[in-house]
């Protein structure tokens, strides 16, 4: 078991052999979310992608009804676990198994007022069954299958006024992130931005972003000092309706 401190809130977590341990990057998610998760304001809110919970328990601790879903089959189990190990009300989540939205119900179609990802980033498909902790976080052609339904199909779940958050990054081509951005939300910003170190684990696809800067020429990657860097970018979009 691990305890994680965001914003002044600890959160315990049961660990799992093949589902990620939350990363810096994840507590400064956090700390956004504390910004529009009030006690008072009881949100209904999802998240895509919730991996050990961590982010949903902090919803959760912040007074959110919190709905999350993952594509790893362990991951709404070991959430439900986590969700209890910090004392939470089990009447106030539900963690399932789904490919983005496809386990909600038309019915539940504005039903949300803020719903986010910390989207995986990997580029390529699975070869085979995901077995290992990184074919989770494959993400299709350029690493974008889950930021581009973020993106394109958030709005839908929104009530008005509700807001998407998801991370983008250089390596997956900014560009086409803003072109996206302004196709889909008139009202859209960037509420964080920061470079960060390329973990080992992204090593592998060094040289296929540095093919993919030669064919578009637009910057995915960047050395300094002799490391690796990407460039982070947490965007917001407020549904279109507000």
């Amino acid at each position: 078991m691990i305890s994680v401190e965001i914003c002044n809130q600890n959160i315990r977590l049961h660990k799992h052999p093949s589902i990620w341990m939350p990363t810096e990057f994840a507590q400064l998610f956090g700390q956004v979310l504390n910004e529009r998760i009030k006690v008072d304001d009881d949100l209904n809110v999802l998240e895509i992608g919730i991996g050990s919970g961590i982010l949903a328990i902090f919803a959760g601790k912040n007074g959110a009804h919190v709905t999350g879903f993952d594509i790893h089959p362990d991951a709404p189990g070991l959430c439900d676990r986590n969700w209890e190990l910090n004392n939470l009300d089990k009447n106030r989540c539900c963690f399932a198994l789904s490919d983005m939205f496809s386990a909600l119900e038309p019915s539940q179609e504005t039903n949300f007022d803020l719903i986010w990802s910390n989207a995986p980033t990997f580029p390529g498909e699975p070869n085979g069954e995901r077995t290992h902790r990184n074919d989770f976080e494959l993400a299709g052609e350029q690493g974008r299958y889950v930021l581009d339904n973020m993106i394109c199909q958030s709005a839908k779940w929104l009530n008005s006024g509700g807001r998407m958050i998801t991370v983008a990054t250089s390596k997956q081509g900014w560009r086409k992130t803003q072109e996206l951005m302004d196709k889909h939300w008139s009202h859209w910003e960037v509420v964080l931005e920061q470079d960060l170190l390329l973990a080992d684990h992204y090593h592998e696809h060094i040289d296929y972003w540095l093919e993919k800067e030669k064919e578009d020429n637009e910057a995915r990657i960047f050395e300094k000092d002799g490391q690796w860097f990407q460039r982070l970018y947490l965007i917001e979009g407020i549904s279109c309706s507000a």
